[in-house]
Order: structure tokens, then C-alpha cells, then sequence
């Protein structure tokens, strides 16, 4: 096992893009002209949703609002906990259901291969160099144990489970139980490499206290990595579970009614219905003049770091849009933007190809750089190039085709990068992205705004701006829930 302080996202120094690929680079680097040109804006009656990327904020008065005129006080109705059914009292037996949690890097050698959660929720399946977690508030107590089936047909370096209070890999408080390196606790189990088996660990005799990661690791420090792990009925007894999240809304729509405490309208055509126990949003062909925005103001609560998670479908034709967007406070006319939108510039309308924001180079930060979700033209990154830890495991984007007319789960995650001037600045901000359990983009070490932007998020929108169709389209949202301090349990 091999540790690094940083993974970089640099490029091979005889790296040659083959001809193959041409067609495809003009196409996606079409994206960011296509975005940028966005800014010259149309004359809107709401510019902060005409999708004016390189400047749009408004006052809090957007004319043509049907609700609360902009005011929201970044509450919503949330008067969820967001703790779901995590709560466990002492002697319970609470079985995971991985569905539930967002996985997310584990030190800086999580480097390669696949993670599936299975459609039940039951197992995880790990190949490559993998070293992920989720995070919750576990408290161990001396009579905790941990309980799972383990299978493996491939050994690699390190096979174990644990808990951790940080991101540096803690051998004290992992399991090996299986592998040929002699890292972690190795006296409570050793799997046979022959069949699936029951593993029985009393954690509690090994440690107790308070943690804020339950940690999954598959290491293979080789070339081509092909170890593999699977951990199924994973359950904790004796164990406190709560989620570290507070939850700042939820919308789930079964009132059937427009929600309050939102910035909610359209115009030119655009349509939205609540009637059928979710947010479903009308286009009609856009020409740039077509909008319906959903939003709420987060800036009481002074954060800039925020969790988003929803279901969103698109049920008939394929069309772009901004999907969602979060504002960044205007601050001295400077602003950072993000922006997880949907194809609208005619490469493969509805398909998500890219997260869009600025790299803080000017105060004005919106979509003058990308991460493409297919890892293709890294350099977009901007200023952190070569510095920053990029993943997009999928190597793909989620194109029109993979919507068909089912819902998807979306999981976004955004932080700033720190810093108030130019010579305390870091490149620690960070951009996420996961669908249908499937994580597309795990970016950190980014820089997203200029020091002088303020550091705080202003509001964040559903739906948005569309353009440049030729048919009407029609998506739907449900189950939005907006947190801080970690994905909510729904």
C-alpha cells in the first residue's frame, strides 16, 4: 500500500488525443463558447434565470414570482430532522441499507476501478484500488457488533472495514480481513478466499467512542487492479447511527400543492404543475425566452459548502436546461456560480455533459470553466489544473439515451475554496456528482471563486433557463431535499 499527499489530475507527457477523438473535442469544447456566450443575456424579465451565466444575480424581487417575492428565509418548510430510521437505540440491530448513504473518497488512494450498490441496497461490490466511505455519527460502545457476508474471487493488498474520525486511512480502527498486506486489525477475522462467508466482528472490544465514517476498503497497489470485494447484510448491533446532516428543506410535493417558502414562477410559455405529487415543469419549444425557476435563498444560514439531492425525470422529448444552479452572494460586483446543467447547444440535447463554473481568475465567475463528466479536456478545470484531484469513474457522460422515462437519483455536492486574499488563497474547493448511486465526478483541491467573491451561497434553483429547441419537453422533480454538513437521509 502506497500513500500519497496529493493525486493530481496531470497530463502524460506523450499523451497524443487520437484522430478519433477530434471530432468529439471540437464538440465538447463547443460547450463552454456556447456557455459563455450566454452572457450577453435577452432581455428577460428575471435575468438571474435567463441563464446570463457570466453575471445574472437579482435583488430578492423577481417580477413575475408566485411566491413569497424572493424572501425565503433558506428555511423552506424543513421541519424534517433528517434523521429517516438511522436512530438505533442501545441493543438494536440495524441493518444498512447502502441506498441510504453518499460514498465519497477515503484517503488519497482511492485511484481507480468500479463501486456498485446493489438495486436492494443490500451489497456493496468494490474492484481496483478502492478506498471509499460515508459518513455518519456511529458511536461504538463495548458491545458493538459489526456483522456482514464477505466473498472475494480476486486477493488483492488490503480487504477491510472500518471507522475513522477523518480522511487519513487508520489502521487502529480498520479491519483486514483479507489480503497479503499486513496492514489494520488482522486477530478478529480471516476470510478463506474459497466462498461467500459470515464475518462476525465484536468492534467493541477493539475500540469504542465516537466516529464520523464508516470506511470500505479494496487496495490493489498494481498496474491494472483487478481485486475485488463484496460486502452484503451489513448490519451494526449495539451502535448509535445518525446522520451528521442538517437538513435546511425537503419538498416532497405530496400535498399536491405549490410549496412555500421558495422563489417560484415562469413566463414565456413555461408551465408548472404540482397536481400529481411532484414539481412537473411544461417547456414549449425554447427560443431563449423560456424559464421557470424554483428557488430558495440559503443566505441566513451563511454557508458555503451545500448538499443537494433529488429524483428528476424527463419523461417525453430530451431538452437542456440549467437542471440546478447555486448562487454565490454578489459581493463588490464580483460572484461565483455553479452550474449542474443539461445540453442545450445541440451535441446531445437533455444529456449531461459537464459541471460549469470559474476558477476565480476575475470576480465575475460563472461558466468559464468545466468538468466534462467523461474526463475529457481536463485543462477546463482552469487554475487548479495539474493540482487537483479529478475523478469521474464513469468515464462517460449521462447522455439523452440514459434518461428513457424513468426517474434518476441526483446527489450534488459544492464547496468554495478558502481564502480573503490573494496570498492566503487556497485550492480547496470542492465539486461532486453522483446518479443513480453512481458517482460521475469527484473533484477536490478546485478553485471556484476569486478571494474577493464572497464566500457565501447566495440561493440555489431548480429548472431554469432553457434554449435552442426545437420541441417542447417536459421534467419532473421529487424529493428535493437541501442540507449542509453532509447528504440527508431521505
Amino acid at each position: 500500500m502506497k500513500f500519497f499527499s496529493t493525486l493530481t489530475q496531470s497530463p502524460s507527457p506523450n499523451f497524443v488525443r487520437p484522430a478519433s477523438q477530434d471530432f468529439r473535442f471540437l464538440l465538447l469544447a463547443s460547450i463552454l463558447a456556447t456557455l459563455t456566450a450566454c452572457s450577453s443575456g435577452s432581455g428577460s424579465t428575471d435575468p438571474d434565470q435567463t441563464g446570463q451565466d457570466s453575471g445574472s444575480q437579482d435583488d430578492g424581487s423577481t417580477q413575475g414570482d408566485t411566491n413569497d417575492s424572493g424572501d425565503g428565509d433558506g428555511d423552506g418548510d424543513g421541519d424534517g430532522d433528517g434523521d429517516g430510521d438511522q436512530d438505533d437505540t442501545s441493543g438494536s440491530v440495524k441493518r444498512l441499507d447502502l441506498r441510504d448513504y453518499a460514498f465519497a473518497s477515503y484517503g488519497a488512494e482511492d485511484t481507480t476501478g468500479n463501486l456498485e450498490i446493489s438495486a436492494t441496497g443490500d451489497q456493496l461490490s468494490m474492484t481496483g484500488n478502492r478506498w471509499r466511505m460515508f459518513k455518519q455519527k456511529i458511536v461504538i460502545k463495548p458491545d458493538t457488533v459489526l456483522e456482514f457476508d464477505f466473498e472475494s474471487n480476486a486477493e488483492g493488498d488490503i480487504h477491510g472495514i472500518g471507522f475513522d474520525t477523518d480522511d487519513t486511512p487508520s489502521p487502529t480502527t480498520s479491519f483486514r480481513i483479507f489480503g497479503t498486506e499486513n496492514w489494520g486489525i488482522a486477530s478478529a477475522y480471516r476470510y478463506s478466499g474459497l466462498q461467500k462467508e459470515h464475518v462476525v466482528i465484536p468492534v467493541g472490544e477493539h475500540f469504542t467512542g465516537e466516529f464520523t465514517r464508516m470506511v470500505f476498503i479494496n487496495d490493489h497497489d498494481v498496474d491494472n487492479p483487478a481485486a475485488n470485494s463484496q460486502f452484503s447484510n451489513i448490519t451494526l448491533k449495539n451502535a448509535e447511527l445518525t446522520p451528521l446532516s442538517t437538513v435546511l428543506a425537503h419538498e416532497d410535493f405530496n400535498d399536491l400543492q405549490q410549496p412555500s417558502g421558495w422563489t417560484i414562477g415562469t413566463q414565456q410559455g413555461g408551465q408548472l404543475d404540482f397536481s400529481n405529487g411532484y414539481a412537473s415543469g411544461h417547456y414549449p419549444a425554447p427560443t431563449g425566452e423560456s424559464y421557470i425557476w424554483f428557488n430558495k435563498t440559503l443566505l441566513d444560514e451563511q454557508i458555503s459548502e451545500v448538499y443537494v439531492q433529488f429524483k428528476a425525470r424527463m419523461p417525453d422529448a430530451k431538452h437542456g436546461l440549467k437542471f440546478l444552479k447555486i448562487f454565490g452572494e454578489k459581493s463588490g460586483g464580483g460572484y461565483a456560480n455553479v452550474t449542474y446543467g443539461l445540453d442545450y447547444t445541440g451535441i446531445d440535447n437533455g444529456a449531461f455533459y459537464s459541471i460549469g463554473f470559474g476558477d476565480g481568475s476575475t470576480i465575475t465567475n460563472d461558466t468559464q470553466n468545466i468538468i466534462v463528466l467523461s474526463g475529457e479536456l481536463p485543462r477546463l478545470i482552469g487554475r487548479s489544473y495539474g493540482t487537483a484531484t479529478v475523478q469521474t469513474p464513469q468515464n462517460k457522460i449521462f447522455a439523452s439515451a440514459d434518461w428513457g422515462d424513468a426517474w434518476h437519483e441526483f446527489k450534488m455536492h459544492f464547496k468554495y475554496n478558502s481564502g480573503t486574499t490573494a496570498a492566503n488563497e487556497k485550492a480547496d474547493g470542492e465539486i461532486y456528482l453522483e446518479i443513480d448511486g453512481k458517482v460521475y465526478v469527484d473533484a477536490k483541491g478546485v478553485f471556484n471563486r476569486h478571494y474577493s467573491n464572497s464566500p457565501y451561497i447566495q440561493k440555489l434553483g431548480v429548472f431554469g433557463w432553457s434554449q435552442a429547441g426545437a420541441e417542447s419537453f417536459t421534467i419532473d422533480y421529487d424529493d428535493l431535499i437541501i442540507s449542509k454538513d453532509g447528504f440527508a437521509t431521505p
